[in-house]
């Protein structure tokens, strides 16, 4: 590993140890510049003094900062397990958890998923009362003549007209007119503002009680959807981002391989074995065309050749060289964009699955030193290539199509 004290520019031998230590530039996203400040301020006494000298003085940016991390620099420092770093830098520099729940996080819970499911209704009322109180509803401001006194706001109450829209919804949530009804123009109820916003407090009163249990669990969510955007995936994945290497074992190399139909490319034949033939003509000839025995192989990304239409992959059991045809090639190169309509710019919706680090398994036959996706109408695999998204033990999450821009 690139140790932060001991690392140099390139490969170092550290003999008394008997082991190589990588090198800082050899790290993703480290430059020549990055790397000779980190030399020339060493060593660092602790992980806080690391901080001080170089993220506190933003010499070190967080996505840098998570590259070192995740490459191992830390383990000696502060901790041989990567993840207890991840967690500190995380929690110090990137989390910040929220003091006090109030309606202004409401649609944030709820893209969290942390609301139960029974409040769900109490978040259509809210909607509902946003959308009956908007200025475009605004009736007439209210003056009770019985009083004597009128605020300086010129005003005693507020009221609101419903629309087509508003309507059903209201009468939903009060079918007996309680909540403010004082008339009716053109069959809509005209409501009266301070009643409305009452009746509605009555009803969320329960959800409010269940907001001030929440924000630990509201927390809890918020620092997990950090860790996924920064942090997801196994050590060995993060050793692959890095440094484009893996330092211990293959990340699929405890999968259920017999379930997803993954072999050892070595140990094909060299020359596809056929297991039936189909007639096509040729040159007015009949012919007999092979079909042959498809297999799978899975593994990493190392490198993709776009004049060649070739991709270098990493399996558990060596490099494989897996060569496509060219309309094949593009289709899982490309990057798939849509117009977004509010700025009227392209927007990525998803990346390249050949892009170095992504995990995916292909389906083919091994002809001479090469690997060439295929598959057969009558073959158990729909498509040649599936994208590997999440590895869980020995499970799989497979996205088996491209995303449709």
């Amino acid at each position: 590993m690139p140790l932060i004290n001991e690392a140099d520019f390139g490969f170092k031998p550290d003999i008394p140890n008997n082991r190589i230590i990588f090198g800082l530039k050899g790290i993703n996203g480290i430059n020549t510049e990055l790397t000779q400040t980190i030399i020339a301020n060493r060593p660092y006494k602790s992980i806080e003094d690391f901080a001080k000298r170089m993220i506190d003085t933003k010499i070190v940016s967080p996505s840098r900062m998570i590259q070192l991390i995740k490459g191992g620099c830390f383990t000696e420092l502060h901790s041989k397990d990567r993840t207890e770093t991840m967690d500190w830098y995380l929690r110090k520099y990137l989390f910040r958890p929220c003091k006090k729940l109030t309606m202004a996080q409401l649609n944030k819970m709820k893209e969290l998923g942390i609301v139960p499911e029974k409040y769900y209704v109490l978040l259509d009322l809210l909607n509902l009362k946003e959308y009956i109180l908007d200025d475009e509803g605004f009736y007439k401001n209210y003056i009770d003549s019985k009083r004597k006194k009128i605020p300086k706001k010129g005003y005693h109450d507020r009221f609101y007209i419903l629309d087509s829209t508003s309507q059903p919804y209201f009468q939903k949530f009060f079918p007996n007119e309680e909540a403010g009804v004082v008339d009716a123009k053109n069959g809509f109820y005209i409501i009266s503002e301070k009643q409305f916003k009452k009746a509605v407090d009555k009803e969320l009163l329960p959800f409010k009680e269940w907001m001030e249990t929440a924000l630990d669990k509201y927390n809890d969510a918020l620092y997990a959807q950090i860790w996924n955007q920064y942090a997801s995936g196994t050590l060995p994945h993060w050793s692959m981002e890095s440094l484009c290497y893996y330092d211990s074992e293959h990340e699929l190399e405890h999968i259920n391989e017999e379930k997803y139909g993954v072999v050892n490319y070595f140990e094909l034949p060299e020359e596809p074995e056929p297991y039936d033939y189909y007639t096509r003509w040729i040159d007015g000839e009949r012919k007999q065309i092979p079909k042959h025995k498809i297999s799978r192989i899975a593994g990493t990304v190392l490198k993709a050749d776009n004049f060649h239409s070739m991709v270098t992959l990493l399996t558990k059991y060596g490099p494989v060289n897996v060569k496509f045809n060219k309309g094949h090639y593009s289709f899982y190169n490309k990057i798939i964009s849509v117009v977004d309509p509010e700025t009227d710019k392209k927007k990525k919706i998803e990346d390249s699955w050949l892009k170095r680090g992504n995990l995916i398994m292909i389906a083919g036959i091994r002809r001479g030193d090469q690997f060439i996706p295929m598959v057969y109408k009558d073959t158990i695999y729909k498509h040649t290539v599936n994208l590997i998204k999440e590895v869980n033990g020995r499970d799989l999450v497979i996205q088996q199509e491209r995303t449709q821009g």
